[in-house]
């Protein structure tokens, strides 16, 4: 496999940072700005949605590669 498994994971990682990030600034520019909550639900159902997506399609990907080089007899 061309990464090593700490690259992968780190990969992963910063992905749920970022999300983390994206979620909290919005909850907390609608809480102290007094706004209807019911806008920051949609759209952290909408992240977390894309979010799943993107690191499933990443962990398919790291899987099929881990299979490939195992048929190849690499580690």
């Amino acid at each position: 496999m061309s990464e090593p498994n700490g690259r992968i994971a780190n990969r992963r990682f910063k992905l749920g940072l970022v999300w983390a990030f994206l979620i909290n600034a919005n909850y907390y520019l609608v809480y102290f700005a007094h706004k209807d909550l019911s806008w920051f639900t949609e759209y952290a159902k909408d992240m977390t949605l894309w979010f799943g997506l993107v690191v499933g399609a990443l962990t398919v990907t790291d899987f099929g590669d881990r299979l490939k080089d195992m048929f190849n007899g690499k580690k």
